[in-house]
């Protein structure tokens, strides 16, 4: 679960049986938590390239990611290579 921080806004996120849920609140079983503007995410969401567009953002100090999750457990559910991918 990946815990969305949008202007102090809380949502959350979740891949299950393939699809997508997003929700608004928080989730006590996140993973990683990702904090932004709401003007960085729409940027992000119309960017022609979003992994770019995210990396940079992290590099710039525009967006902030953070590991709630333990190693292990990430790189089980996918989500250490995307944390580490972003922070490169």
């Amino acid at each position: 679960i990946v815990e969305l921080v949008l202007d102090n806004q809380i949502w959350n996120s979740e891949i299950k049986d393939n699809a997508l849920y997003t929700g608004l609140g928080g989730n006590d079983k996140k993973d990683l938590r990702v904090t932004m503007s709401k003007e960085e995410a729409v940027k992000a969401l119309l960017s022609s390239d979003i992994r770019q567009f995210m990396k940079d953002s992290v590099a710039n100090g525009n967006t902030k990611i953070e590991m709630i999750a333990g190693k292990p457990e990430l790189l089980a559910k996918g989500y250490l290579d995307m944390y580490q991918k972003l922070k490169e």
